[in-house]
């Protein structure tokens, strides 16, 4: 229940987020001026603030901590003028502090968790995604793709002769080639499309919703692209290139949809890079999937 009203608020747009704080905050009021003054309501002046901080960012969150502040005062004014004005400004700034390290403590939450996530799936040294990001989305896929049964291709491409770039330039030179090959290929996908480096001078790309001449054409201008920027630049290497497809894939092929299954489907776009590598390197090869036996 927990997790699905999570995900329920972190779909909506923030500024339903800002106007059901809002809200709340009011409704508290409301609610604290009605009440007795011996009952205390912070924990429900919490919730408007932590959502604000959590789901927005901490900005929002100390603007809520602040109208939670001002609301909580109010009551307070209105339920006990008897006491001096000074003790109530006293309250509302112990008010306003609690607020705000509450406030300021989600918001630094959830922007490491947002950064704990980005890195988990990404390349380092890229920025695009790495291996077990490339799983999970194919994964994915391949249970939509099972489902709906529309078509899906992966790419593996492998650098022939890094190890001499390396040994000529440096392994700092080899960063930056990487980082450029990456870039250039990023350029020619589609939001949709997943690029991913599984390590070395290895990448994967990932094309749902691409029928194997769809990729074929995708793959053929990232190649020309590729080649082009390693005769400009004096790089001197090459791209062995393995493009397994899929179109409309049997629906036994995904009877299954386990991360063993996507590791069979990377391990087969990998063995047909390796065939590139050993027939000669430097092209592509196209092989539709075939699953292999239990």
């Amino acid at each position: 229940m927990k997790h699905w009203l999570l995900r329920g608020l972190e779909k909506q747009p923030k500024n339903c987020i800002v106007g059901l704080s809002l809200m709340l905050v009011v409704l508290v009021g409301i609610v604290d001026y009605i009440l007795t003054p011996d009952l205390s309501l912070a924990l429900f002046y919490l919730l408007p603030i932590s959502l604000a901080a959590w789901f927005i960012n901490g900005q929002m969150g100390a603007i809520l901590s602040l109208l939670s502040t001002l609301a909580w005062m109010s009551s307070d004014l209105a339920s006990k003028p008897q006491v001096a004005l000074g003790f109530h400004l006293w309250n509302a700034v112990m008010r306003l502090g609690v607020f705000g390290v509450v406030s300021a403590s989600l918001a630094a939450l959830k922007t490491a968790q947002a950064r704990e996530n980005h890195e988990s799936r990404t390349d380092r040294l890229t920025g695009v995604a790495n291996r077990r990001f490339l799983l999970a989305s194919l994964t994915q896929e391949e249970e939509r793709s099972r489902r709906y049964g529309y078509p899906l291709a992966l790419a593996y491409i492998a650098l022939d002769n890094f190890k001499a770039l390396n040994e000529r330039g440096g392994h700092a030179f080899g960063d930056r080639v990487l980082q450029q090959i990456a870039h250039s290929i990023q350029t020619a996908l589609r939001n949709t499309d997943v690029l991913a480096r599984l390590g070395g001078d290895e990448f994967a790309i990932l094309m749902p919703h691409s029928d194997q001449n769809a990729a074929k054409a995708v793959m053929v201008r990232i190649y020309r692209d590729l080649c082009a920027l390693s005769q400009q630049a004096d790089w001197r290497v090459g791209f062995s290139i393995g493009l397994l497809s899929f179109n409309c894939p049997p629906e036994e092929s995904f009877e299954h949809h386990t991360p063993e299954q996507a590791i069979q489907i990377l391990e087969q776009a990998y063995q047909l890079m390796k065939t590139v590598k050993r027939s000669g390197k430097n092209r592509i090869e196209y092989c539709p999937f075939t699953p292999e036996a239990d």
